[in-house]
């Protein structure tokens, strides 16, 4: 059965068919008017889906349109559009109203669970850097959201006067210049909740906790955080494929 993966963000869309997880790069595109319709050709290009699945942090005008471009390129398909549950694949959510826990997060807790079965601190670093954990029982103890890298230093650019964000590498230092020092500021910001959080959560639940990174910033996050982690950009496409399994 061929499967197409789509994660929909606030900056980009990506997608992945279900049988290249693990073997090819995802591939990406940014968020524009015209995306829809660059996504048609795209797409034109795929063996013909039976089955697509998506996760949408956004509007539902975009997963109507995503699966009207879907429908129109493979008239027998099959479209899923993932929503956060109480429970699934032996997670529980914490939250008091389930489905107000984005669904990108609950995909990547149960890709976690499912793939580790531990005590993991699951960190995805997009447009936001969220950071959630499970316990020894797969119960859900709570996250944390703050502004991603990116989203840090255009804010202090553009709120800040004579400041502005540039493309330099980020290096684990100080910096003898305005734009690396808030690269490196940015990233060290977001390294230190982290490396709180875990250090924590380690004391109060006596437990040892798996460090899981994930998101288009976990790389750079990865070099920051003293302490063993897990990359895994693959992380919510598992759990769209854990999410197919329950409900295909």
């Amino acid at each position: 059965m061929n499967t197409l993966l789509i994660d929909v963000g606030n900056s980009q869309l990506k997608w992945l068919m279900g049988q290249q997880l693990g073997k090819t790069p995802l591939q990406r595109l940014n968020r524009s008017e015209n995306c829809l319709a660059e996504l048609t050709l795209l797409w034109r290009q795929l063996e013909p889906v039976e089955v697509v699945v998506i996760a949408n942090v956004t509007d539902t005008q975009m997963t109507k349109e995503i699966i009207s471009v879907c429908e129109s390129l493979w008239p027998q398909v099959r479209c899923l559009s993932a929503v956060t549950e109480k429970a699934s694949h032996g997670v529980t959510n914490s939250y008091l109203q389930p489905e107000r826990l984005g669904v990108d997060r609950w995909l990547v807790l149960i890709a976690s669970w499912v793939q580790y079965s531990k005590p993991v601190i699951v960190v995805d670093c997009g447009t936001a850097i969220t950071v959630d954990a499970l316990n020894q029982q797969g119960q859900h103890l709570g996250g944390l959201i703050i502004p991603g890298l990116t989203l840090m230093q255009h804010s202090l650019a553009q709120n800040t006067f004579a400041l502005s964000k540039s493309n330099v590498s980020f290096k684990p230092a100080l910096a003898n210049a305005t734009e690396p020092a808030i690269a490196n500021g940015s990233v060290l910001a977001a390294a230190g909740l982290v490396e709180k959080v875990v250090n924590d959560l380690e004391q109060t639940e006596a437990e040892s906790f798996q460090l899981v990174l994930t998101g288009g910033d976990a790389s750079q996050l990865k070099q920051a955080i003293n302490r063993p982690c897990i990359l895994d950009p693959e992380l919510i496409f598992k759990g769209l494929q854990r999410y197919l399994e329950t409900h295909g």
